[in-house]
């Protein structure tokens, strides 16, 4: 049996086809590989519609738009690319001011004034719904 020939424009376009794999493959890897979590804090509705306020410690960073940003060389890594739900969530890296560092190597989380007034507003409406 033959061998192919193995002729130049074969060779060229075999190392376009292995540079694009890891040209994509390998960015990839890196941004899926960076555990990357963070914060969220929000408003959201509890049993019986009582408003409640939750803190979100384990959000992943999403891959796609950090994939993107990636493959064009702008920064990816510690940057706010979670998708806004403004009114009723923050993100620690959209708004750094939610985590409050304490002297023993933990921290605090406290809502934006904004998601704090919005709680307030909600609680208030819920108690007089509540009374008779």
């Amino acid at each position: 049996m033959r061998r192919p020939k193995l002729t130049i424009r074969a060779l060229m376009a075999l190392t376009v086809v292995f540079s694009l794999a890891l040209g994509l493959g390998i960015p990839a890897y890196e941004v899926r590989g960076w555990k990357d979590y963070h914060i969220h804090t929000g408003l959201g509705v509890g049993v019986g519609g009582e408003p409640v306020s939750f803190v979100n410690g384990g959000a992943a960073s999403p891959f796609w738009p950090r994939y993107w940003r990636r493959l064009r060389g702008l920064p990816w890594n510690k940057v706010p690319l979670c998708p806004p739900r403004p009114g009723t969530e923050a993100c620690s890296y959209a708004r750094p001011e939610i985590v409050i560092p304490l002297s023993n190597g933990m921290a605090r989380t406290e809502l934006t004034p904004e998601l704090s007034a919005e709680y307030d507003r909600r609680r208030k409406q819920w108690e007089r719904q509540q009374k008779p």
